[in-house]
C-alpha cells in the first residue's frame, strides 16, 4: 500500500467513525422543540404532584420554555365515556367530582385554546376536592367565570371528555400521569421532567 492509498484510507476510516456522533450531535442541536404531551386526571395524586411540582416549575424556571417545548395536556385518564342518543355518560376514576373537574379543565381548553393561556388554570383546577372549590380558587371572577360553568354541566363538557379520551386511548395510556416527549412515553419525566426534557434539547 503506498502513501496515497493509506492517507485516503485514514481519511475514509476518520470519517465513517465520527460521522454517526457528529449526525445525532447535529440533530439535538439543530432539532426542533421537545414535543411534549402530559395526560392527567383531575384528583389524581400522582398527577397533582406532577403538574405542581415538575411542569408548572420547569415552565417558570425557563422564560424560553415556548421555544423548549410544544406542550399539550389532556384531561381524562382512567375516565370511561360511553356515548348514546343524545347523551354521554362518564365514569371518573376518583368519582363524579373528578369528572366535573376534568369536563372544566377540558372547557377552559377549549375556551382559550393556546396552551399559556391555560396551563396555570389548568394547574389550579387539578387536585381540587370538587367543582364549588375550582370555581371559586380557579376561575371566580373571571369575565368567562359563567360561560366555562355553563360548558362544564353541559352536554358540551361531558364531548370535551369524550374527545379527549379518543386521544389518550389512541396514546395507549394505563396510568397518569403519562408524559411523552417526542411521541414516546417517557415515564421518567413523571419525576424527572427537566432533565428528561433538557436531555434532548440543546436550549435548556
Amino acid at each position: 500500500m503506498n502513501s496515497v492509498t493509506a492517507a485516503f484510507s485514514f481519511v475514509v476510516l476518520f470519517f465513517a467513525l465520527i460521522a454517526p456522533c457528529d449526525s445525532q450531535f447535529n440533530r439535538k442541536r439543530q432539532g426542533d422543540r421537545v414535543k411534549v404531551d402530559v395526560y392527567i386526571e383531575a384528583q389524581c395524586p400522582f398527577s397533582t404532584k406532577f403538574m405542581h411540582n415538575q411542569l408548572i416549575p420547569f415552565v417558570r424556571k425557563y422564560p424560553n420554555h415556548p421555544n423548549l417545548i410544544d406542550l399539550r395536556v389532556i384531561p381524562h385518564g382512567n375516565t370511561v365515556c360511553h356515548k348514546g342518543i343524545r347523551r354521554i355518560h362518564c365514569t371518573c376514576f376518583h368519582g363524579f367530582a373528578e369528572c366535573q373537574l376534568n369536563q372544566l379543565m377540558n372547557c377552559v381548553i377549549k375556551h382559550h385554546p393556546y396552551i399559556y393561556d391555560h396551563l396555570e388554570t389548568l394547574s389550579c383546577i387539578q387536585g381540587q376536592p370538587d367543582l364549588a372549590s375550582a370555581q371559586f380558587s380557579c376561575i371566580r371572577g373571571r369575565p368567562d367565570e359563567a360561560s366555562l360553568m355553563r360548558c362544564t354541566k353541559s352536554y358540551k363538557g361531558r364531548k370535551l371528555l369524550l374527545e379527549s379520551g379518543y386521544t389518550t386511548n389512541r396514546a395507549g395510556v394505563n396510568i397518569v400521569p403519562w408524559v411523552t416527549l417526542n411521541g414516546w412515553f417517557n415515564d421518567p419525566a413523571s419525576i424527572h421532567f427537566e432533565r428528561e426534557v433538557c436531555n434532548i434539547s440543546p436550549n435548556c
